[in-house]
């Protein structure tokens, strides 16, 4: 019998997220007074409709809830939260409201609650549930009806919600994993959209709310790339926007392309890689700050430097032994230590503004076979990846981010539409 107390399951996110993109207006978001012998007034119209009052945790069994669920600022959005369950009829709930602070009564017209994956042992979300309820009752609604599309929420109604994530206590001991499974993929999204016309709420102001705003990002990809992916990735969470490579990026104009994302499902992410499938930008960190940014690879600015990546054995202290063939070495073997690449490997920019370098060789502080490569020719062009056996291919791209709008000017027109477009890649 597998010993039950030893097993843990990882909940990477859980999301709940109100939308609205669902949204038409009707009424401007202002207050004029209008004088024709005597007075009117058109109402300030206000959609705002959001998450309030999220409770502590509240468990059952044995689990351990090793970060706890948030409200977003913008208040549509329930997550960020994980759970390790230890075993078979353990629980975790959250109870909270849903609010409607508008002028406008509200329908659900789409509610989405994807299947969760599991790692390894697909069996075990057989038994994994969660459940959306309601904690109060109306007139179309009573406590413990599920979340369905087709309810209401009136301008100025609150309803209590429920939140379960459990471990069914059906699972047997022969269905207990035999190593820790990592689940994700949790998520509920909910679309409310305008149902009717304009209603006196006395609860709003009529002022601006947060809204969940729309982050769009650029990517300037290198010349002849025939596919362009977003992969967006959490490291400590294990949440990514779809498996490698990632979701299709929208084609702008030129080799530009553009990825759209929800201000509050870009928090959930710490990093972004670009890539084709094949080669691929390094981890780039993510903030939101990248609004209306585009990353730039860095390609042959200049024939004074270039850089090289080392990517075949991860274990290696790995060196870089370079010299100018017949002539002088940069450093006494085994050369200069590299540094890490995030993404897995080792770089080193070579200088050779004083000396024209022309041969390398990557090693691991010891020389002979299995320690070293064979004599290697210095590229021309950047951050070309070698292997073992002196193969080479253009992998990882390093680089910035620019302003977009500064990226279309004149200011780097030059770059953008002769030197930078033209370079060869060595590919």
């Amino acid at each position: 019998m597998k010993n039950s107390n030893i097993k843990s399951f990882y909940f990477s996110l859980l999301a709940i997220t109100v939308s609205v993109l669902a949204i038409t207006l009707v009424y401007a978001g202002f207050t004029q007074t209008l004088r024709v012998n005597g007075s009117a007034e058109v109402k300030a119209a206000k959609w705002y409709i959001h998450f309030d009052n999220l409770s502590a945790a509240q468990t059952e069994g044995q689990l351990n809830l090793v970060t706890p669920a948030e409200i977003s600022t913008s208040k549509t959005h329930i997550g960020d939260y994980r759970v390790v369950f230890y075993n078979p009829g353990s629980s975790l709930t959250y109870t909270f409201d849903v609010v409607n602070e508008g002028n406008f009564n509200a329908e659900i017209t789409s509610l989405t609650k994807t299947a969760p994956t599991c790692s390894g042992n697909s069996e075990v979300c057989n038994y994994l549930t969660y459940e959306l309820k309601y904690t109060t009752s109306g007139e179309d609604y009573n406590i413990g009806d599920s979340v369905a599309v087709g309810d209401t929420l009136a301008a100025g109604e609150s309803r209590g919600l429920i939140l379960t994530l459990s471990l069914s206590a059906a699972m047997t001991a022969d269905k207990l994993p035999s190593e820790d499974i990592i689940v994700s993929n949790l998520g509920i999204t909910i679309i409310y959209s305008q149902d009717g016309g304009y209603v006196e709420n006395n609860g709003g102001s009529g002022s601006s709310e947060p809204q969940d705003n729309q982050v769009t990002f650029y990517f300037q990809t290198p010349p002849n790339w025939s596919n362009t992916y977003v992969y967006l990735y959490n490291d400590t969470t294990g949440v990514e926007n779809a498996a490698w490579p990632g979701q299709v990026a929208s084609f702008v104009t030129g080799n530009i392309y553009k990825f759209d994302i929800s201000q509050s499902t870009l928090s959930n992410y710490k990093g972004v890689i670009f890539n084709n499938n094949t080669r691929q930008t390094v981890d780039l960190p993510l903030s939101s700050d990248v609004n209306n940014k585009i990353f730039v690879p860095e390609l042959n600015k200049t024939s004074n430097t270039v850089r090289v990546i080392y990517n075949d054995s991860p274990t290696w202290n790995a060196h870089i032994y370079v010299w100018k063939n017949g002539g002088s070495e940069l450093l006494g073997w085994p050369g200069v230590t590299m540094s890490e690449v995030s993404n897995g490997g080792f770089s080193y920019t070579i200088d050779k503004s004083s000396v024209a370098y022309d041969k390398m060789i990557f090693n691991n502080g010891n020389s002979g076979a299995g320690n070293q490569t064979d004599n290697i020719n210095v590229p021309t062009c950047q951050d070309m990846t070698y292997k073992r056996d002196g193969s080479s291919s253009r992998k990882f791209y390093f680089g910035s981010w620019h302003n977009y709008n500064n990226w279309l000017s004149s200011e780097y027109s030059a770059w953008r539409n002769g030197d930078y477009v033209n370079l060869q890649l060595c590919d």
